[in-house]
């Protein structure tokens, strides 16, 4: 019986996951979403030119999209797409109005910056007159990456440990405003956890977007399992998805986790799509926390249970041995 029960409870609750999920009752309104994807250079650079290679490579993919007259109402760059910070680099900035002002909408741009904190990875708005607009602090870092735990100890053991940044979470609402639709934002490392977007949606978020830099895994399948969590996010919230990523693959996901549109591996690009606006609170954004907690007990249970059941026939063969000796000892 518990077995059966531990099998039922998480068909049950993907059943009431899937309700109210993709209903086109729920569409505001629409919106259209370009995603640029400038590519990085491979060789030949140092680390400094480089940067600024792949920021000029976004603003030049944008002058593209601008220049095929596509009409959009935002532009979505990926993460790390500037990774010299616009607010203390001219040069850096006077980019980025480029862009800006040749397809004359908002563009949310992934870049460095700095505050009172620390050094931070951010995704921000440049309005159309240039000013910055919203932002968003990632919040979840990359350990070993972004972020070193236990730095301070592990400095003693490895001189890798300084390789690793030390950048500063954020504690934001998850999402930025853009030409007036809430775009919720998780970027990149981040879509990996449910509270991410849960916080977005918790925050009126429309439209989601993933900003992304894979550049450094290469060809290998990482950059397809990272979008592949977008798509079950987009699913779970009901909601469209945007990956921009700097190398690919960037991609359009629909809310039922189709994709659309997607690019190649290191090459430039954009995409363009009119995507719905949603209003829907699904099951998962409502109990998401209380299905994992759920799913959790029964998991536990349900081995608990194996285990025991697995353990009685061997209880069992044990005790008739022992009852066999007892009545050849007495004999």
């Amino acid at each position: 019986g518990v077995a059966i029960v531990c099998a039922l409870v998480p068909f049950g609750l993907s059943f009431l996951a899937q309700l109210g999920v993709n209903q086109p009752e729920h569409t505001t309104d629409t919106i259209k979403v370009a995603a640029i994807q400038g590519n990085v250079p491979r060789l030949g650079l140092e680390f400094n030119a480089q940067r600024r290679a792949v920021l000029d490579n976004h603003v030049n993919v944008t002058q593209e999209l601008a220049d095929s007259g596509e009409d959009v109402d935002i532009v979505l760059w990926p993460e790390n797409s500037s990774d010299v910070n616009p607010f203390r680099d001219r040069q850096a900035r006077a980019l980025i109005n480029e862009a800006v002002d040749s397809v004359g909408v908002p563009i949310l741009v992934g870049t460095l910056t700095v505050d009172e904190v620390g050094e931070r990875n951010t995704m921000q708005v440049f309005e159309t007159d240039y000013e910055p607009g919203d932002y968003h602090h990632k919040k979840y870092l990359q350990p070993f990456g972004e972020t070193m735990p236990l730095r301070d100890l592990l400095i003693h053991v490895s001189d890798y440990v300084e390789l690793a940044g030390d950048f500063k979470p954020g504690d934001g609402p998850g999402v930025v405003n853009m030409d007036g639709s809430v775009v919720g934002v998780a970027t990149c490392y981040e879509v990996i956890f449910d509270n991410a977007f849960r916080s977005s949606i918790d925050n009126g978020a429309q439209i989601l977007t993933s900003p992304t830099n894979n550049a450094t895994f290469g060809f290998s399948d990482m950059t397809y399992q990272q979008l592949a969590m977008s798509r079950m996010r987009a699913i779970e919230a009901d909601r469209a998805m945007v990956v921009p990523a700097t190398s690919g693959v960037s991609a359009i996901v629909q809310p039922d986790g189709t994709v659309s549109q997607h690019t190649e591996i290191f090459e430039p690009g954009y995409l363009v799509e009119e995507l719905p606006l949603r209003d829907s609170l699904t099951f998962a954004m409502r109990y998401g926390w209380w299905v994992q907690l759920v799913l959790t007990v029964f998991g536990v249970a349900g081995a608990g249970y194996a285990w025991w059941i697995k353990r009685q026939p061997r209880n069992r063969l044990r005790d008739a041995k022992s009852a066999k000796e007892t009545t050849a000892t007495k004999l």
